[in-house]
């Protein structure tokens, strides 16, 4: 009976993490949004992200608890991968970074900056079952959030800056729940699968490529892993219906297929980053294989101000961005990070893919692939949730006696969690 109580008393207490941690993530997207719309003074801001970043570090650092690694591959090149991002971090603050009080504050507040390089330690996150059942419990009811602000704010489906700071934050993590969607609840995950659509349709309006591909791609990864799943959910008995429905809807109904689709029509052709990539293909060539280190820069002038489907773009020399998950890995650490990343997670995608016995691998498998291919298209290494999760991903795809156990031991274990 002791035994058990101690049992249960950790899986409360884990679940309570989890909560806490899911929360903190989340929130930072819905302060970003709320600053953005209305302006608060940037003091409380400041605040308010200082104490929910804290609630999220101390609750990572809590959940961190599996420093067994099963691999002895990765062992050696985590450790490597690990050593090198140090070198970053330390080659950053050496050249690039100002040390006053408002850069200092920059670089932790940027998601881009610092963030990038500590995100992978979550590869010792937690592997109890349990935990993962409130962490997408969680992601759920932010997904009824994200329909809540629709309705509020409805500017968020039609205008590209809230589209960008709520949409894909808020619902491409439903993609999550649908890939795992064998071992929760149908009717969550039907549920998810409409708001997904939403950002879909929206995105499309918005002619938001990369967006677009990350959503659907997610949800033909789920639909392959769960559709022989005997407790599948309606999404997946009928998505091929449900697809064709839409199809002929769209064929009869042309004026509303021009009007969704009319503005990605005229940007598929379009390549808007050709300049960005030339100039930082001579920015980074003395620089090519050691990066430039944390914060590094290139040469990309920008005259004046343009203005872009109601965004304005400030006049710029230097940038610390390149619209390319891979490029970004090159401007900070040079082609050695990008090796050292790719040693990692591509072999991690297909021990989840193809040697398990088990959906739970299979899914955080094809999240890491899924990341991958993002890369290609934006998928920038930064704080968000689909970042942090394809690191944990990664620690379960090494993880060999987790990728041995059946579907039921998994489902077991996910029983044990609490819901919400």
């Amino acid at each position: 009976m002791k035994e058990f109580n101690l049992e249960h008393a950790s899986s409360y207490f884990g679940s309570k993490l989890a909560r806490a941690f899911t929360i903190s993530i989340f929130l930072v997207t819905l302060l970003n949004f709320f600053y953005y719309y209305y302006g608060y003074d940037y003091r409380i801001y400041q605040l308010l992200w200082i104490f929910v970043t804290l609630t999220m570090i101390y609750c990572t650092y809590k959940l961190s608890n599996d420093f067994v690694f099963e691999s002895h591959y990765f062992n050696i090149l985590i450790h490597i991968f690990f050593l090198y991002e140090l070198i970053i971090i330390f080659r950053g603050f050496l050249n690039n970074v100002n040390f006053s009080g408002d850069a200092l504050w920059l670089l932790f507040c940027q998601p881009h900056i610092i963030w990038p390089l500590v995100i992978p330690l979550f590869i010792y996150f937690t592997k109890d079952i349990f935990i993962y059942q409130s962490i997408f419990n969680w992601i759920y009811l932010f997904g009824l959030i994200f329909l809540v602000l629709c309705i509020l704010f409805p500017e968020i489906l039609v205008n590209r800056t809230p589209a960008q700071l709520v949409i894909t934050p808020l619902t491409s993590c439903l993609g999550y729940i649908l890939l795992y969607s064998s071992y929760l609840n149908n009717k969550k995950v039907d549920i998810s699968f409409l708001i997904l659509m939403i950002g879909i349709l929206s995105l499309t309006f918005l002619a938001r490529r990369s967006g677009i591909v990350s959503l659907m791609t997610s949800l033909i990864a789920a639909y392959i892993i769960n559709r022989k799943s005997e407790n599948k959910a309606i999404v997946f008995r009928f998505l091929p219906l449900i697809i064709g429905v839409i199809v002929i809807l769209f064929i009869y109904s042309p004026s509303i297929y021009s009007s969704l689709t009319g503005r990605l029509e005229q940007r598929l052709t379009e390549n808007s980053r050709t300049y960005v990539f030339e100039m930082f293909r001579q920015g980074i060539k003395e620089d090519v294989f050691f990066g430039k280190g944390m914060y590094g820069t290139y040469f990309c002038p920008i005259s004046g101000e343009i203005e872009e489907e109601g965004v304005t773009f400030a006049e710029l020399d230097q940038r610390e961005v390149i619209e390319n998950g891979y490029l970004q890995l090159i401007l900070s650490g040079g082609i050695v990070h990008l090796i050292l990343f790719c040693f990692i997670l591509y072999p991690a995608a297909y021990l989840g893919i193809c040697k398990s016995s088990n959906r739970f691998s299979r899914a955080s498998g094809s999240v890491i692939l899924l990341w991958l291919i993002d890369m290609f298209l934006f998928g920038l290494p930064q704080l968000t949730m689909n970042y942090i999760f394809v690191w944990i991903c990664v620690g379960i795809c090494y993880k060999k006696s987790l990728r041995d156990k059946t579907d039921d031991e998994i489902r077991a274990e996910f029983q044990n969690s609490e819901s919400i």
